[in-house]
């Protein structure tokens, strides 16, 4: 036995080895990603003093009222002033076509008085907002390269412009809106003055004011 398995130990290390490959016939693979058009936006209502709408607002859900509320006296200042403000996050997926986003109010009337000097809207884009519907853990980072936001004014008109994709690229913008207050110290306060934004005062005709307000999403 022992002679037998020293034999059989040479013949196996004996056998040459031979390197061998081969090629299948390529493989076709495909995907088509459809062409899509789409407008998301969320909102939040905000305390009046606060900077950090999605920590210390209030997410409302799918369509609901941007409701101000009673306003309230100041007797310090002698206008009428919100207790809330609101910001709307806004989102537009184009297929890389670069696309504008704008903003339309009609109204923010009671009969035929109106406050329509008073309510405001003031774009904004902050590179550490993070969508969760993408990656929640990634801000998107700086405004890409021609891209650029709206200058803050009076809501109610047409095509207000909130944002210009002009990367194509999906990103964050934010919308804020509030009842003019004339502080000095409030993100855009100059463009709303140049654009006549004016206090709510006590000659204000007392009553429930309501618009509406609609996003427009256009590629170009």
């Amino acid at each position: 036995m022992r002679r037998l398995a020293t034999a059989l130990m040479v013949c196996l290390f004996s056998i040459p080895c031979y390197a061998a490959s081969y090629t299948a016939p390529a493989i076709d693979i495909k995907v088509t990603v459809a062409k899509q058009l789409a407008l998301d936006y969320w909102a939040y209502d905000v305390p009046a003093d606060s900077l950090n709408p999605s920590v210390d607002g209030n997410l409302l859900a799918p369509g609901a009222e941007l409701d101000f509320g009673d306003l309230a006296w100041n007797e310090d200042y002698g206008i009428w002033m919100a207790q809330k403000y609101f910001c709307v996050f806004l989102a537009a997926r184009t297929y890389g076509d670069r696309y504008q986003i704008k903003q339309t109010c009609y109204g923010f009337k009671s009969g035929t008085k109106d406050l329509t000097k008073s309510l405001t809207m003031t774009p904004d884009y902050q590179a550490k907002d993070r969508w969760s519907a993408i990656d929640p853990n990634t801000e998107q980072g700086n405004m890409p390269p021609g891209d650029s936001v709206g200058s803050a004014q009076l809501a109610v008109g047409s095509d207000k412009l909130v944002y210009d994709g002009w990367s194509g690229l999906t990103r964050m913008v934010r919308v804020y809106y509030g009842i003019f207050t004339g502080d000095s110290n409030a993100k855009g306060y100059s463009d709303l003055v140049a654009a006549g934004a004016k206090v709510c005062t006590g000659e204000q005709p007392a009553g429930p004011y309501s618009g509406v307000i609609t996003f427009t999403l256009t590629t170009m």
